[in-house]
């Protein structure tokens, strides 16, 4: 379990911004006691899988070539 800021300076945030995202449910946790809040590795582990650069996540070369039409009537 990771401390809220422990969490935040791995994420590269301030704490009110780690704040906010667990109000708005974007980052699960949950109090121990009566006022630590504590997030759990793998939850913390999947936010940084959701917040990292889709460039980051794939292989650009790996991707299909886009086959879009331009708009024009004319293929690429």
């Amino acid at each position: 379990m990771l401390t809220l800021d422990e969490a935040a300076r791995l994420l590269g945030v301030q704490l009110q911004t780690l704040r906010a995202y667990i109000r708005c449910a974007e980052v699960p946790a949950f109090r121990v006691g009566d006022r630590a809040i504590r997030i759990r590795r793998d939850d913390f582990a999947a936010l940084l899988v959701r917040q990292r650069p889709v460039s980051a996540r794939t292989d650009p070369a790996s991707e299909p070539p886009d086959t879009r039409s331009t708009g024009k009537g004319e293929l690429e």
